[in-house]
């Protein structure tokens, strides 16, 4: 058996309306994705793609928490692939934290 980094999660109402029925491939699909979450505890494994403008129109309930990226008609473009790509390959985008403010600094003491 295969042990997969990244899964992509392509949704949208009709994926949503086969997972709230549990129709077909998709609700088989969502009783594995839902064990293998639970099993690993691992939120960074899945990445759903909406396709629809809003999330609740196309993420199931049990993916709110994750990373979820907006791939609507209003928000395809290359910043947006981008920023998947990153989440993808785990590259860190946080920023570095800055110095304490001087006045925090003087509160601290």
């Amino acid at each position: 058996m295969y042990q997969l980094d990244k899964v992509l999660m392509v949704c949208d109402k009709y994926y949503l309306s086969k997972i709230d029925s549990h129709r077909g491939g998709v609700g088989w699909e969502t009783m594995i994705i839902q064990g293998d979450m639970l099993m690993n505890q691992d939120n960074n494994k899945y990445i759903c793609i909406m396709r629809e403008e809003n999330p609740e129109l196309s993420l199931p309930v049990y993916m709110r928490t994750n990373y979820a990226i907006s791939f609507s008609e209003n928000h395809i473009g290359e910043e947006k692939f981008n920023e998947l790509l990153l989440n993808i390959f785990e590259c860190d985008i946080t920023p570095e934290i800055g110095n304490i403010p001087q006045f925090i600094r003087e509160k601290i003491k």
